[in-house]
């Protein structure tokens, strides 16, 4: 009988979670720095100025998940990054949505926009980022069984010459 992995202790969680709560605001100043230079040293009008840094913080975002956040050493660091994207693009629709509907829903809260913005982004990040950045980090040899988001698990075939081979 193999060995089991023993199970990730409760702190051992919320300190990733914690470690994945830096790693967003870093990620964060890395926006608003690229923000500032491209509107104040390059004289870019603020809209022309904000994908590129949503796009510097979404890239910041990546690598302290991937690397400090979740310390991922291996799995295909392409399929990494296409499957958080994908993660993230739902996440700002999920964001829009639903920062959207607590403001209708809730018009007395437009003085508290902000606060509004900061729950309603928590949710999603706690309810539906987190969770996924965690199946998109999670090294292949942990996921036989699950949901397998870093690629195939090898399955053992007969071989014809008598042993057994992965394919």
């Amino acid at each position: 009988m193999g060995s089991m992995k023993p199970t990730e202790s409760m702190a051992g969680r919320l300190w990733r979670l914690g470690r994945a709560g830096i790693a967003g605001a870093a990620a964060t100043l890395v926006d608003l720095g690229v923000l500032t230079v491209l509107v104040s040293g390059f004289h870019l009008h603020p809209p022309a100025a904000s994908l590129p840094a949503l796009v510097a913080g979404g890239v910041a975002s990546f690598v302290g998940n991937r690397h400090f956040a979740f310390r991922a050493r291996g799995g295909s660091l392409a399929r990494q990054a296409a499957l958080y994207t994908v993660v993230e693009v739902m996440a700002l629709a999920m964001n829009g949505l639903l920062y959207d509907t607590v403001m209708r829903t809730w018009p007395q809260a437009a003085g508290a926009y902000w606060a509004v913005r900061l729950a309603t982004s928590h949710l999603v990040f706690l309810l539906w980022s987190y969770p996924l950045w965690s199946r998109v980090f999670r090294p292949a040899h942990d996921v036989k069984g699950k949901l397998a988001l870093q690629g195939p698990v090898p399955v053992p075939v007969p071989d014809p010459g008598g042993g057994s081979a992965a394919t």
